[in-house]
């Protein structure tokens, strides 16, 4: 009889055990995916943020480049800076709108060398061609 009490409560404590662990472990399951939610929801709104603020600074230096092309007085100090401005821009998303708008800046900077009309022309078209694939621009 006395064995038999020892089994049966050898047997109640492996089951409330079991029982503790597997509530224990759901638990610790919910608590980490709370904090896994606290965590990547900030980080999606900083990509939002990141991408709005790229796209306003790309556009006010495009249109100040354009500005500054329409003047007739493009220097190239000028557009070196451009260019920089441009570089110094974080996007977090991959695109080709900065190496296609950096390739506008060479193209001007080769007009502005040579004075072949072609590579302004060109230039222009690039800066055309970005406002057209990305509508934000104008």
């Amino acid at each position: 009889m006395q064995r038999k009490n020892l089994i049966l409560f050898i047997l109640i404590a492996v089951v409330a055990v079991s029982t503790y662990l597997i509530i224990s472990s759901e638990a610790v399951k919910k608590t980490a995916e709370k904090v896994s939610d606290q965590v990547t929801m900030p980080l999606a709104v900083d990509l939002a943020l990141l991408e709005k603020n790229y796209q306003l600074q790309t556009k006010v230096i495009v249109a100040n480049f354009e500005k500054l092309v329409e003047s007739g007085e493009i220097k190239t100090d000028q557009v070196e800076q451009i260019k920089r401005h441009l570089l110094a821009l974080k996007s977090p998303t991959k695109s080709d709108l900065t190496p296609d708008l950096v390739t506008a800046m060479n193209k001007m900077l080769e007009f502005l060398a040579d004075k072949d009309e072609a590579k302004k022309t060109e230039s222009l078209s690039i800066i055309k061609q970005a406002k057209g694939k990305y509508a934000w621009l104008n």
